[in-house]
């Protein structure tokens, strides 16, 4: 929580709570994406592998 910016730190609230949703539900990436509050798929894909290591697709699986 210190050290990090406002972006930083919501990004990063956002993508818990994506992994919550995605190990939960069988919804679609993009689906998950525009509920968290993501514009594009393409743009959450890659916040997500920034802080996963991982797509959400394989981070799914």
């Amino acid at each position: 929580m210190y050290g990090q910016s406002p972006a930083n730190y919501m990004d990063r609230l956002r993508i818990e709570l994506a992994c919550q949703i995605l190990l939960q539900k069988e919804i679609s990436v993009t689906t998950v994406a525009m509920d968290i509050g993501y514009k594009t798929s393409q743009h959450f894909a890659t916040v997500f592998k920034k802080y996963m290591g991982l797509s959400p697709s394989q981070w799914r699986r």
